[in-house]
């Protein structure tokens, strides 16, 4: 398994967890990246950033849901790092990963570290909505 095969496993485990357990999800999170500031925690707040609104595209996809404009709400009460995932999961759906990278870099550039953090949570949040309403289809 590659890198970020590896990575997009855990995350994709914490935000399965994540349904049924949000607190030790939540603690997950935080041993995984690290619970003191650091390059190789800021590294891994990279890789969420970048790696969860794939995963949620890709979650989509398996599903059957892929439908890329109507994962571009104009509501304006929607958080920003939340809009922000979502346009990034958008360009995914799209086949546009380039682009998608360029909505998390700007988001990250304008937000700096505590937009970094926001961000990769709510990609997180995004892909833990999806699998929850994939196991709930998937219970039916």
């Amino acid at each position: 398994m590659t890198a970020s095969g590896e990575v997009a496993a855990v995350l994709t485990s914490i935000a399965a967890e994540a349904i049924d357990n949000p607190s030790s999800a939540g603690a997950r999170l935080a041993d995984w990246i690290g619970r003191e500031p650091s390059p190789a925690g800021e590294a891994r707040m990279q890789q969420i950033a970048h790696l969860a609104p794939r995963l949620v595209a890709d979650a989509l996809l398996r599903d059957g849901w892929a439908q890329p404009d109507v994962y571009g709400p104009a509501r304006t009460d929607v958080p920003a790092a939340q809009l922000a995932a979502v346009r990034a999961v958008a360009r995914h759906l799209s086949g546009e990963a380039d682009t998608a990278d360029a909505v998390v870099d700007a988001y990250i550039t304008a937000h700096g570290l505590q937009g970094l953090w926001d961000f990769g949570v709510a990609a997180l949040r995004l892909l833990s909505d999806e699998l929850r309403d994939q196991q709930r289809d998937n219970q039916r």
